[in-house]
This record gives C-alpha cells, sequence and structure tokens, in this order.
C-alpha cells in the first residue's frame, strides 16, 4: 500500500502432529495524511491462531486478533483531532462428520468489539453449515443457517458463503437478523446442473438497498442458476 511503512511477522509453530499454532504481528506507519485520517498516525495488527485436528475428519480452530486504527474526530468547528480506536475479533469453528465421511457439519462462532470515542459497540454472528452428497444420484448439497446481530454497520462480520462453480462470495452480516441458503449441484451423463437459493430477514430494517435496488419491507431473496453441458 502506498504511504505505508512498517515490518510483518509470522511465526507458524506445530505443537504436535495435532495441533498448530499461528502468531503474527503486523506494525506500520503512514508518513502523510489518508482519507478520513488527516494527520501520521502509527498502528498494528497482531493476531493468534489455533487449529487441533481432533480425528481425520474432525477440528476445532479458533482466532483472535487486536487491530488499532485512528479516524477524524471534530473537536471543534475549526479543529479536528484524531480518535484512537482499538478493534476486537474472535472466531471459533468445529467441523465434524455426522455419518461417517458423507455429511460434513461446521459450526462457526464470531464477534467483534470496536472502541472509539469512549464506547464499546458489539456485534457477534452464529452460524451452522450441513453438507452432504446423496450416493448413487449424483447430487450435492449445502446449506446455511446463520443469526446476526451487531450494533451498527461498522461492526460487521464477514463469513465465506458456498456457491455455485466459478463464483467466489464473501458474505457480510450486520445489524439484526438471519440469513440462510441452499446451493444443489447435481450431475448427471453429460453436465451438471447447479442451483442456488438464498435468504436475509433483517429485523429492525423496512427497506433494503438504494436507488434502483431498494427493497421496501425487510426481507431478500435470490436465486441463481447454472447449467454445464459436455457435449464432446
Amino acid at each position: 500500500m502506498s504511504n505505508e511503512k512498517g515490518i510483518y511477522n509470522i511465526v507458524d509453530i506445530a505443537v504436535n502432529s495435532k495441533m498448530k499454532l499461528v502468531l503474527s504481528a503486523d506494525y506500520y506507519h503512514y508518513d502523510w495524511l489518508r482519507y478520513q485520517v488527516e494527520a501520521p498516525t502509527k498502528n498494528m495488527d497482531v493476531s493468534v491462531k489455533m487449529e487441533y485436528r481432533i480425528r481425520r475428519n474432525s477440528f476445532l480452530a479458533g482466532q483472535y486478533s487486536y487491530k488499532t486504527t485512528n479516524k477524524n474526530e471534530q473537536a471543534t468547528p475549526y479543529f479536528k483531532s484524531l480518535d484512537f480506536c482499538k478493534h476486537h475479533r474472535f472466531r471459533l469453528q468445529f467441523s465434524y462428520p455426522l455419518f461417517g465421511t458423507s455429511c460434513m457439519l461446521k459450526t462457526e462462532l464470531s464477534g467483534i468489539a470496536n472502541y472509539s470515542n469512549n464506547k464499546t459497540a458489539w456485534g457477534w454472528m452464529l452460524f451452522q453449515d450441513i453438507q452432504f452428497d446423496i450416493k448413487k444420484t449424483g447430487l450435492n448439497v449445502k446449506c446455511r443457517f446463520a443469526v446476526f446481530d451487531t450494533e451498527t454497520y461498522d461492526e460487521r462480520l464477514y463469513a465465506y458463503e458456498n456457491d455455485l462453480t466459478y463464483t467466489f462470495t464473501i458474505g457480510s452480516y450486520y445489524y439484526q437478523g438471519i440469513k440462510s441458503y441452499l446451493v444443489l449441484k447435481y450431475k448427471f451423463s453429460i453436465g451438471e446442473c447447479q442451483l442456488k437459493l438464498s435468504s436475509v430477514i433483517f429485523n429492525n430494517k423496512n427497506e433494503i438497498g438504494s436507488g434502483l435496488e431498494l427493497i421496501n419491507g425487510n426481507h431478500r431473496s435470490e436465486i441463481k442458476v447454472q447449467l454445464f453441458l459436455n457435449l464432446h
């Protein structure tokens, strides 16, 4: 990144055959002004990640990160000072098979705490993933049910979402609500058909989006279809 100088360190520790620790620290500074930061600043970003393999297809992972930032604060009508912000994040994940290896479940809990202007704002998200193959049918099913609650948009949380082939999706979860999706992939003799259905319901909003994408209501749905044909 331009206008940034610093040092980044990472240590990967194999505690034993089942456990691994990853420690990282990033110390950096900006010598000039940036968007919403009208002064030189120094910040840090550190994290600790643990991965523990319980069995062949079961593992537990946890991560904690701490980051500092700065932003302008209108001290007077003619003078802006810098507010020092602290960001704490954590993520816990547990993946395990249900029936042998044909059905996999993943449970994840993540949270955030932002400290700014002598106030702390919180956010959390919990989701359950289920993935399974129906043997001898060519059908693969992936689904998720998520519950989330954040005080503001600044406490939004991110999570990878399964999607159609050649589509990469990182979903953002903010305010209060529930989100779910279902991905079906069916293979047949000359190709593959894929379908994704997703829905999000907000508890504290009467409108979603803006402009031409404005939805009058608290519910948004999406449907995606993709077809691959092998004509050789």
